[in-house]
């Protein structure tokens, strides 16, 4: 039950909507939230799992796709526009450097990489150590689960472009 009220307020911290408009679907360990766009420039898919102290989405909001954390240890920390240096591991694949950028107190936006896109549907599990600019380092380890069933109407709903 704390996973699922996790989950819940993980949705409305990471941009899913929580009105009636909104679709959400259970996979296994992951929700998947789709809302409407009111002014066509695309629509809102969040695939979201909570593990351990933090929470990982997968997201598509107004076209634009991207990645988004939140750790326990830095919940309500954070400064809107804090950057990040980002290393991104799925399963035993390389390291992808990337970095982020928070956007609220708790949650932090990753910028995406092809790479990293096309491994979020094969892999077993996700890893991310996320650096401050001070120089504070977290980890966070989230298995993926029911990702290759939970992920594909985020990816659709924000193809890949061709220039990526």
């Amino acid at each position: 039950m704390k996973i699922g009220r996790a989950l819940s307020a993980g949705l409305l911290l990471f941009g899913a909507a929580s009105n009636a408009g909104a679709g959400q679907t259970t996979i296994g360990n992951w929700i998947v939230t789709t809302e409407a766009d009111r002014f066509s420039e695309g629509n809102t898919v969040i695939a979201l799992t909570a593990q351990e102290g933090g929470l990982f989405a997968v997201r598509c909001i107004q076209n634009t796709f991207s990645l988004a954390i939140s750790n326990r240890a830095t919940a309500g920390e954070l400064k809107e526009g804090d950057l990040f240096k980002i290393k991104f591991r799925a399963d035993n694949l390389p390291v992808v450097d990337t970095i982020g950028e928070a956007i609220n107190n708790s949650v932090i936006e990753v910028l995406t990489t092809p790479e990293m896109r096309g491994e979020l549907t094969i892999a077993r599990e996700y890893a991310l150590r996320v650096t401050s600019a001070a120089g504070t380092t977290f980890d966070s380890v989230f298995k993926a689960g029911f990702a290759a069933k939970a992920l594909p109407p985020v990816l659709r709903a924000c193809p890949q472009k061709k220039d990526e």
